[in-house]
């Protein structure tokens, strides 16, 4: 029996069972009522009996189809819904792909919504980074002239002066040194970006550095570098959460969850999931105490402050749904605590 229906075997193997046996048993009624109908026959025609008998053996038979037929519809039944079940968890991915699209899609609509000047300030950060990669690629490979020309274009299409004048300090500092000093001016900068954890470039950057000098041996230490960094970072974090739920500092337990979320193994997760579960519960018991002292302070503004983080961090919980109850009034309420002070400072 294939895999899909292993769950399912104990069901398929009853009703074959029951179905064998109530066949047997029919077959073992209807041969006995036909000889019995033959025997009395010889003895002494009746036709009533003989109806009766002839009755009889077509509902031992009608029966017995019926079992079979029965036991027939539970193992298509068993089949469709051990069809339905990949079919089902492939539409529940395909929803997920859909619902990331979609949140892409937003995202780009809100992009292409921005003006060429909030486009220019986003970008700006990406684009320095791809020309100063370009940038130390050429003076790795001692191309010079391509530095150059990058440089002309920096600044004559994109218009960024100071960024050209520091490459072209760049370009005559690279001149002067060895390929080793270029190599080792490489690597300090992927371990900047690993003391700001940044991952994944200083990843993308060793590995671009080890096409360039595959046979150095600092550059073919960079990927456990990085990792062993990682690795630190992780269990760095791990103590530091440790210790902020050991102390009780339930906003630094959070942000460092927070943190540790893009490191941890589904089972390091599993692991924390009871102490992350206390930590936030009493972050909202918190929340709501807070919540509570500003309603009763009448501080109506502090309160709304509170309520929105609430709902903010935890919207499925019933506290959010009873603050979302609330807010209307409580906005009310502040709108009328302002209104006067406002008022009465005009009149001054």
């Amino acid at each position: 029996m294939a895999s899909k229906y292993r769950r399912f075997s104990p069901l398929i193997t009853l009703t074959r069972i029951w179905a064998y046996i109530s066949l047997i048993v029919l077959a073992g009624a209807f041969i006995a009522t036909t000889a019995y109908g033959i025997v009395s026959l010889t003895m002494e025609f009746d036709l009533l009996t003989l109806v009766y008998r002839v009755l009889l053996a077509l509902a031992l038979i009608a029966t017995g189809v019926g079992i079979w037929i029965l036991k027939g519809l539970v193992e298509v039944l068993v089949s469709n819904e051990s069809a339905v079940e990949p079919l089902a968890d492939h539409l529940k991915r395909v929803e997920s792909i859909l619902t990331g699209l979609q949140d892409s899609n937003r995202r780009l609509i809100e992009i292409s919504q921005l003006s060429d000047r909030v486009k220019s300030l986003v970008f700006h950060k990406a684009e320095i980074s791809a020309i100063n990669d370009l940038l130390h690629e050429h003076l790795m490979k001692q191309d010079y002239q391509a530095a150059e020309e990058l440089v002309g274009e920096v600044e004559g299409q994109f218009g960024y002066y100071n960024l050209a004048e520091k490459m072209r300090e760049e370009i005559a500092s690279a001149r002067k040194m060895t390929l080793e000093q270029r190599i080792d001016a490489f690597i300090d900068r992927i371990s900047k970006l690993i003391e700001q954890h940044n991952w994944a470039e200083a990843s993308r950057r060793a590995r671009r550095l080890l096409q360039l000098a595959p046979d150095n041996p600092k550059v073919l230490a960079l990927p456990q570098l990085i990792n062993d960094a990682r690795k630190k970072h992780k269990r760095d974090l791990l103590k530091a959460y440790d210790e902020a739920v050991r102390t009780g500092d339930i906003d630094r337990s959070i942000e460092l969850l927070r943190q540790l979320d893009k490191y941890l193994t589904p089972r390091e997760a599993a692991a924390l999931e009871d102490s992350a579960r206390s930590v936030f519960r009493t972050k909202l018991h918190n929340l709501g105490v807070q919540f509570a002292v500003h309603v009763t302070d009448q501080d109506w503004v502090s309160a709304i402050e509170v309520g929105k983080q609430i709902v903010q961090e935890y919207p499925n919980s019933r506290m959010a749904q009873e603050v979302r109850q609330k807010m209307e009034m409580l906005q009310n309420l502040a709108a009328q605590q302002i209104t006067p002070s406002s008022t009465k400072t005009n009149k001054e």
